[in-house]
């Protein structure tokens, strides 16, 4: 075991290299963790047993909050299984030349890179040689030492002169975990229950996961459901779910109001009025099939998809054959600067790897005028029978990928979007959630 990368980084980020994975085990990590160690890197090997065992490793070692990271031979990076990584994620990639031949393979890389996102992988290089007007820009920049910015061609370039040298150095940080913006409770008896509905028959609730902040949050906010389908996948809030409002201490009842009706309608108000270029940022699946579809057969819009997911993304052609689907993420959208009228966030901002860089993104692609609207859910209680938490429990995790890296509420989202572009929106519609509401909010602001 090597505790010192091929080519070692500035000490102030403490990465610590794993010769042997095999070797790291969980003793072992939180003793680098103790050091110090804000990144743990693993060499890659390819192969399905490999991916099984870096699945394993990578989960130990974010359990530590220290970033998982796996070293690639630069040649190699072509031929990585990107989907099979984006699955295991969070990961950081580090590109490493193993040898001067290798940095040939590097300007077909980057341009590679520079269309190729994934929501859940990181990239950063060591000793590769990188250029501020390189299109690809990674998401983890190390120090001036171990970046060689002068490329051939530097001394000729017309930004010579004005080219920011030497790189910034940016502190590595952990990346996110998804978090659920659910918890459920199921029948127990009154002794033990955490609530009781006021319903005929009367039932009792007690909550299947040990209490948190996150559901004193939800009550508080007035988000608990009555779960009254047979599905095992509730797909339809709308149509799946009674919405309980407070009858007193430890007591709920069923609302007369259908949940989602008035955020709902809120919601199409502003999408009937779509014109122009809208991106649509995570847009599988898609939800307001009619609205979109009748604009664009009408020729007053032009619908753009944007979605990490290819099987979303042929989704979304089936339903609407004249869009333009373009795999990317909020981070780095595919789209040209001031190209937009709209750009929509549908149920996709707690979804973001990185708020603050997705909102600089937002302001980037928008014209001055155009408008930036989003919705999203907080976090809620679901109340089941045994044998709907039975159903709902029997589904494979790999076939419930959509994670929240957070719940924020619309206030959440207008600070972010803030304290990412000062001065650059004026906020028009912000509809936050809370008792009497469903759990969906939503966000209208204008680009100045």
């Amino acid at each position: 075991m090597s505790h010192s990368p091929p080519l070692p980084p500035p000490p102030a980020l403490r990465w610590i290299a794993c010769a042997n994975r095999a070797l790291a085990t969980p003793v072992w990590l939180q003793q680098q963790r103790a050091a110090g160690a804000k990144v743990i890197v693993s060499p890659w090997r390819l192969g399905q047993n490999d991916l099984n065992a870096l699945d394993a490793w990578a989960r130990q070692v974010r359990a530590l909050q220290v970033v998982a990271a796996v070293a690639v031979p630069v040649p190699a990076a072509h031929d990585l299984p990107l989907a099979d990584l984006d699955a295991l994620g969070p990961l950081l990639v580090v590109l490493v030349p193993e040898s001067a031949d290798d940095l040939t393979h590097w300007p077909h890389l980057r341009a590679f890179l520079a269309q190729t996102r994934y929501a859940k992988l990181r990239w950063t290089s060591l000793g590769v040689p990188r250029c501020h007007a390189d299109p690809w820009l990674p998401d983890v920049l190390l120090a001036p030492a171990q970046q060689r910015a002068m490329q051939p061609g530097c001394e000729t370039c017309g930004a010579r002169e004005t080219c920011p040298r030497p790189l910034p150095q940016q502190n590595v940080t952990a990346l996110p975990v998804a978090v659920s913006n659910q918890f459920d409770l199921t029948d127990a008896p009154p002794d033990r229950a955490l609530l009781h509905l006021q319903a005929k028959p009367e039932r009792h609730f007690a909550l299947q996961q040990p209490h948190s902040a996150v559901v004193d949050e939800a009550l508080a906010r007035g988000q608990l459901y009555l779960d009254r389908s047979d599905k095992a996948r509730l797909d339809d809030f709308a149509a799946d779910l009674a919405l309980l409002i407070p009858a007193g201490a430890n007591a709920w009842r069923l609302a007369d109001a259908q949940p989602f009706a008035a955020e709902e309608s809120l919601l199409l108000g502003h999408l009937r009025t779509l014109r122009g270029v809208v991106v649509d940022v995570g847009a599988g699946p898609i939800r307001y099939v009619q609205e979109l579809a009748q604009a664009q057969s009408a020729g007053s819009l032009r619908y753009l998809a944007v979605e990490p997911d290819l099987a979303a993304l042929e989704r979304t052609v089936t339903v609407l054959p004249d869009a333009l689907c373009l795999q990317g993420t909020g981070e780095h959208l595919p789209v040209q600067t001031a190209s937009a009228d709209t750009v929509l966030m549908l149920r996709s901002f707690n979804h973001l790897r990185d708020v603050p860089q997705a909102m600089r993104e937002v302001a980037r692609v928008l014209k001055p005028g155009g408008a930036f609207l989003a919705c999203d859910n907080v976090a809620f209680g679901l109340c089941r029978s045994p044998e709907q938490l039975a159903r709902a429990h029997a589904i494979p995790v790999t076939e419930t990928p959509f994670e929240h890296y957070r719940n924020a509420d619309a206030p959440d989202a207008a600070v972010a979007l803030h304290a990412a572009v000062p001065d650059g929106f004026r906020v028009d519609v912000l509809q936050g959630v809370g008792p009497g509401t469903s759990n969906q909010w939503f966000l209208h602001a204008t680009r100045l």
